[in-house]
């Protein structure tokens, strides 16, 4: 086991270029090979495309082409393989989809349950308003001799000239 310094694959690989990764894969380029930190190319990749790249390199090449574990590249990824996970992903899309579908759905039902109450909660508040002004206005209010309604002061002054009366008339019964 050599360890050295970063090879041209290391650098491939951190970098994210998958083309370059290929190449020299296909080149001849060792996967096994380690760097300063005894990490092997597969591990410094940061993309999912190039680890992909790397487990399609590994189902090209075959099994006994390099010591795999020892290049911690995982299972190989084939077309079949790759087929089921894309299966799997638009599947698991779907759901999520139909999922957010139905809780927007329950939402919008929700919200409208809500606009519906709130609008019964304001009829009802308005029909309660009316029959209070109905009910004010419909409030037996004194007239004068002459038949004209008599305004809020002439009501409170007579009100009190009663008051008076009665006092008075209290009075000279002692």
């Amino acid at each position: 086991l050599r360890v050295e310094d970063e090879s041209e694959l290391h650098v491939a690989a951190r970098e994210g270029d998958v083309g370059l990764v290929l190449s020299l894969l296909e080149g001849g380029a060792d996967p096994c090979r380690k760097d300063l930190r005894g990490r092997p190319a597969y591990l410094v990749a940061k993309t999912k495309e190039v680890r992909d790249a790397f487990r399609r390199f590994r189902a090209s090449a075959g099994e006994a082409a390099f010591d795999w574990k020892e290049a911690g590249v995982p299972q190989a990824l084939t077309p079949e393989l790759e087929e089921q996970q894309a299966k799997k992903k638009a599947e698991k899309e779907a759901k999520r989809k139909k999922e957010r579908a139905k809780r927007k759905k329950q939402q919008a039902a929700k919200k409208a349950a809500q606009e519906a109450q709130e609008a019964e909660q304001a009829k009802k508040a308005a029909e309660e308003k009316a029959a209070r002004e109905k009910a004010a206005k419909d409030r037996a209010k004194p007239f004068d001799m002459w038949g004209r309604q008599l305004t809020q002061r002439e009501v409170l002054a007579r009100a009190a000239e009663a008051r008076l009366r009665k006092m008075v008339s209290a009075r000279h019964k002692k």
